[in-house]
């Protein structure tokens, strides 16, 4: 009971599907905007107005059509083709579209919205908002021909008398005035749509809630009751004068009755759009054009093909991607794939699945469906073979195996009957299996057979085997993984014929056999001849998926193409593309003289016969022209273009919907590529990318025999000018250039082994200057560590020696402290880091100590006839201290006072000990010691601005500032005070425990409590840090603040703060201060030449360098050298 119920849902389901009517669309969306409006012209190009401006649809594609103005962009509400223009009613005004040029123009600005056009004799009719108007084309004039109509949506011109629908009614304007017409008794309806219908000899009229059919001669009105409370937005009348209506509820088609309705299915790719339906046209070929909500859907009319998708063929929604076909003696279709088999007869559907109650078979995967020469219809399948019981339509599953059950044919992928009564089966492992049909009809599930061909004994040793077919002698054969077989019926004897795998197989109608190869067909005659005949280009990879001969001609299907060969003796062929669907199989029906294609969900059918009828090698259209992305207006045959304009996309079509067969096509671009290439889709625009510039010719040709002699369908010259540094005068220039760069290139060759020569001998001149001032405090540094251990004998044993003794010490005592000057004198070459050591520290008498240094130099006090005196509170004050620092520092002082006194001037040495707080304190004085204001800040500085210090006091200030760092080693303070009458003392402080206490302090790293320091102390020792810094870094020319900031890990503007407020100078000024003081002590000191001295300080120039120093000390370095050796002597 079951059984036959879903039996009758089945066949009832098949029924309502048929009784629907359902038509089949084509779809392309425009950019998910409305189309409002549609025209074609001569050319079979479509035009649709939408939302968002003008778009051109060639079949395939929309493209947009845009204007410079933004006002093109508004939305279309009517149009119309007049020749090569287009006359567009938009929200902004009456447009006028030039096909040829590309552009818009406007012949009178309305500045309101244009609802409707209609032609009028040589004038277009014009519905605005605010009336009726009328448009000259030919003097591109406008005049209003009724100004009491507003608001008109539609225009219909019948005998002479103007119909308006309007938002307040139907309107009939003649004789200069308008009058109403009734729809509604009831309310006023707004009218939107109307048509003139000649063969009824009426007008329809689509209002927002129904469809009105008015009487023209009796000025009846009938309401079309089937489409009561339907919101009609467009009609059209087809060829065979069938209505079509579009509303937001979909197409309704009528005629005399309402015929069919079609909305949108989400699961039906095919079917409308959208249900939103805004214009209609039928075109010039009897297509029926909608434009939807989101694009344009298309109704083919008269093509060349049936395309039935799946769920027309069962009435179910589950899909079979269709791959073996074949319609038997009975008529009946077989369809089989990938998800089992489908049995069509006199719309019965019957569908074969794995595990399915009503209609079983042994596995969903069909290899092949084969009648025999009896009718009995055989399945190949994963899991063994079928036979269809005619009786009971069932059927009926068989494995065929050996007799030791070692191989079967499980896994079966042809049939073949050879005309003995026996069936051969090809499998994929074990090869060949041969059975009397006797026996298969009759016998259960496994079956043993009568002989196995295994191929492992023959001459390939590979057991798939594909496909079988049988030759005009009888003989069978086998195309294998591994090559091509013959198999000699009587004796099954096996001949290899090729080892080279081919692809699809088929005997013809001569009993020849054939095998579509990569990019060729091979012919295996009974007498043995082997014939090729190529079909590809460029050695394209083409596989075909079917192979059979109808009328004489092969027919090889590919997945996208179905090529020809029309004449084996010519080798002539064309090559089709294959609508709709990609093939994954395809038969030919003698019977029905159709040609059937296997696709995904979908068959198509083609009359073979027909087709040469059909083609027409017409010419390519160029829809769009993009170059870099930006559409292109292109006109003519030939385009310029920019030098960096060379990015190119070019759109074609061969107007799919005209009904003609599409043909495939090869394109090449001379100048760039002579070889042929095949167009894998006219869908897909050819695209080029950088291409240089010059003059190119694209060519495209329908495919056939012979590419040179074929139908040519396209040429355009297209030429990318140069660029401008490529003209001849940017040549010349070029020329030019070269030569001045050659010019160039010496002079610079020269400059840069100039340089290198100034380099190496500036490392000459460093290495050089190093290794003498390493020389230098080496010896410095080893002289004062002998005048150390010699001091601090001396100033242990003093008190111990007797009288005689007592004098030789006290005279070694004053040799050492003038030693020390020498040595101070000689050989310190102002560097800061190496000019102090520590030595061992020793305690001494410091009222003898400065008794003793004071008498060693009062010869220099004796020349300029000053005078000393000495005072101490005390006869004998002890201290620690390093007696070769103290006595430098008491020496440095007292010459620094004798230099800068008067003659005759009174020097005191005055001596003040606090025992109790163990302070030392020794004033320096001089009644006539002359210290300029200006110096004084900078008096202790390693290196003083240069102006502040005159050329006779640079030496002293620098030793000024050495005696500070040792007094600041030592534990001591030193501060200058001066007079308002005249004269200044140096006075310095001790912890006669200085040493240790300091060391202490640097023994326990910061923890022991250390005493408060002033501001001024830190900001002195950041100040003897960066001058550390720069000194370290006098030979680096490159060597500037940021290096500078980098090294002492200062902000910016911290740094230049501290040294401003510290230096009286900005950072850029301190560092270049600090190299001309550097260099003016090395010229001092005499022992290296202003070339070594430029080089140690950083400069690289001599010029620069004679130029800096000359703004630092008045004079050049030469003026310099001269000037102290003057002072020296």
């Amino acid at each position: 009971m079951t059984k036959n119920i879903r039996l009758l849902l089945s066949l009832l389901m098949i029924a309502w599907a048929a009784a629907l009517r359902a038509h089949y669309y084509y779809n392309v969306r425009v950019n998910d905007t409305p189309v409002r409006c549609m025209a074609q012209t001569d050319d079979g190009l479509l035009w649709l107005g939408t939302g968002n401006g003008l778009y051109c649809y060639d079949g395939y594609r929309a493209i947009p059509k845009r204007g410079l103005s933004d006002e093109i962009r508004a939305t279309i509400y009517s149009m119309m083709a007049n020749g090569r223009q287009l006359y567009l009613g938009t929200t902004n005004g009456f447009y006028i579209y030039d096909i040829a040029s590309g552009s818009y123009s406007e012949p009178q600005p309305l500045r309101q919205e244009v609802r409707a056009l209609e032609k009028r004799g040589q004038k277009i009719l014009l519905g605005c908002h605010d009336g009726l108007k009328e448009y000259d084309p030919a003097s591109r004039t406008m005049k209003t021909l009724c100004d009491k109509l507003h608001d008109i949506y539609s225009i219909a011109c019948v005998d002479g008398t103007i119909y308006t629908g309007t938002l307040k009614g139907l309107f009939a304007y003649s004789d200069g005035k308008p009058s109403p017409i009734t729809l509604n008794e009831r309310e006023t309806s707004s009218v939107f749509v109307l048509l003139a219908d000649r063969q009824r000899r009426c007008l329809w009229a689509g209002a927002g809630e129904m469809l009105y059919k008015y009487d023209m001669a009796s000025g009846r009105v009938t309401k079309m009751t089937e489409l009561e409370d339907v919101s009609v937005k467009a009609m059209s009348l087809g060829d065979d004068h069938t209505l079509y209506v579009a509303s937001d509820n979909g197409l309704y088609t009528y005629s005399d009755k309402l015929l069919s309705h079609d909305k949108h299915d989400s699961q039906n790719p095919h079917s409308i759009a959208d249900n939103v339906v805004w214009s209609t046209l039928v075109d010039g070929l009897g297509n029926i054009v909608l434009g939807t909500d989101i694009g344009v859907s298309v109704i083919p009319a008269h093509y060349y093909y049936d395309y039935t998708p799946m769920d027309r063929l069962t009435g179910e929604k589950e899909g079979n991607k269709l791959s073996e076909i074949l319609v038997d003696s009975k008529g009946r279709k077989w369809l089989g794939g990938s998800n089992g088999l489908i049995l069509l007869k006199k719309g019965n559907c019957r569908w074969y699945r794995q595990a399915d109650k009503l209609h079983p078979i042994s596995h969903n995967r069909i290899r092949e469906v084969y009648e025999d020469l009896t009718g009995n219809v055989w399945i190949a399948t994963d899991n063994g073979i079928n036979l269809y019981d005619e009786a009971t339509g069932r059927m009926h599953t068989i494995i065929i195996t050996d007799k030791n059950n070692e191989v079967n044919a499980r896994w079966a992928y042809d049939i073949i009957d050879d005309g003995t009564g026996r069936l051969w089966v090809a499998a994929y492992s074990g090869g060949i299996f041969i059975v009397s049909k006797k026996r298969l009809t009759g016998c259960g599930e496994f079956v043993v057979a009568d002989n196995i061909i295994s191929f492992d004994r023959g001459a390939s040793k590979n057991v798939w085997v594909r496909q079988l077919a049988k030759d005009g002698n009888g003989h069978v054969w086998a195309r294998t993984a591994d090559g091509l077989e013959r198999i000699d019926i009587a004796t099954l004897k096996v001949t290899t014929v090729s080892k080279t795998p081919p692809g699809r197989m088929a005997a013809d109608r001569h009993g020849n056999i054939w095998t579509a190869n990569t990019g060729e067909l091979t012919c295996y005659g009974p007498s043995g001849s082997i014939r090729h005949f190529p079909y590809g280009m460029n050695n394209e990879d083409v596989e075909a998926v079917a192979l059979c001969d109808i009328d004489g001609k092969m027919w090889v299907c590919t997945s996208d193409e179905c090529i020809i060969l029309s004449d084996a003796e010519s080798r002539r062929y064309s090559r089709l593309r294959i609508p709709i669907v990609n093939a994954y199989g395809a038969f030919y029906s003698p019977s029905e003289r159709r040609y059937f294609i296997g696709g995904q969900d979908g068959m198509v059918a083609v009359n073979p016969s027909g087709i040469d009828g059909r083609i027409k090698r017409r010419n390519l259209l160029l829809s769009a022209f993009h170059v870099n992305g930006r559409q292109l207006h292109f006109s003519g045959s030939s385009v310029t273009l920019r030098h960096n304009e060379n990015n190119i996309d070019l759109c074609f079509s061969d107007l799919p919907h005209s009904g003609d067969v599409s043909l495939s096509y090869a394109y090449k671009l001379k100048g760039i590529d002579n070889r042929w290439h095949l167009m894998r889709s006219i869908k897909e625009p050819l695209v080029y990318r950088a291409l240089p510039h010059g003059r190119y010719t694209l060519t495209i040709r329908s495919i056939e025999s012979d590419l040179d002699n074929g139908k040519e369908v396209f040429r355009a010259d297209i030429e990318i000018l140069p660029p401008w540094y490529l003209s001849w005068w940017a040549k010349s220039l070029y020329v030019l250039l070269l030569l001045a760069a050659g010019v160039w290139t010496a002079r610079f060759w020269l400059m840069r082994k100039q340089l290198a020569k100034e380099q190496r001998e500036k490392q000459l001149f460093l290495e050089q200057s190093r290794a003498r001032m390493d020389f230098y405090n080496n010896v410095s540094q080893n002289l004062r560590q002998a005048l150390h251990k010699i001091m601090t004998l001396a100033a242990e044993t003093h008190g111990q020696a007797t009288a005689d003794c007592g004098s030789t010490v006290s005279a070694v005592r004053s040799q050492t402290t003038q030693m020390n000057t020498l040595i101070r004198k000689a050989f310190d070459m102002g560097d800061i880091s190496e000019s102090s050591r520590q030595l061992e520290p020793t305690h001494i008498n410091a009222v003898r100590f400065c008794k003793e240094t004071m008498e060693a130099i009062r010869q220099q006090a004796d020349t300029r006839g000053a005078s000393f005196t000495f005072r101490s509170d005390k006869e004998e004050i002890t201290m620690e201290t390093e007696v070769l620092k103290f006595d430098a520092i008491l020496s440095i002082l007292l010459q620094n006072i004798i230099g800068n006194s008067r003659p005759d001037s009174r020097i005191t040495v005055a001596l003040t000990h606090d025992e109790p707080r163990r302070k030392l304190t020794i004033r320096l004085n001089s009644d006539s010691l002359s210290i300029p204001e200006t110096a004084v800040p900078h008096l202790f500085q390693y290196f003083a601005p240069a102006k502040e210090s005159p050329v006779e006091t640079i030496g002293m200030v620098s030793e000024l500032a050495q005696a500070k760092s040792f007094i600041d080693e030592l534990g001591g303070k030193i501060a200058v005070e001066t007079a308002t009458d005249g004269g200044a003392d140096f006075v310095m402080t001790f912890n006669t425990m200085a040493v240790e206490v300091k060391r202490a302090l640097d023994t326990s790293g910061g923890n022991a409590e250390k005493p408060s320091a002033e501001i001024s102390e830190r900001d002195e020792k950041l100040l003897r840090d960066i001058t550390i810094a720069i000194e370290r870094n006098l030979i680096d020319s490159d060597f500037n603040v940021a290096k500078l900031q980098e090294i002492t890990g200062l902000g910016q503007k911290l740094l230049y703060r501290k040294i401003k407020q510290l230096s009286g100078v900005s950072p850029v000024e301190y560092i270049r201060n600090i190299r001309m003081e550097k260099a003016g002590l090395l010229l001092r000191e005499g022992k290296f030449s202003i070339s070594e001295v430029m080089y140690m300080v950083g400069f690289t120039k001599s010029g620069y360098f004679s130029k800096c120093f000359q703004d630092a000390y008045g004079m050049t370095p030469s003026a310099y050298i001269k000037h102290t050796n003057q002072l020296k002597q």
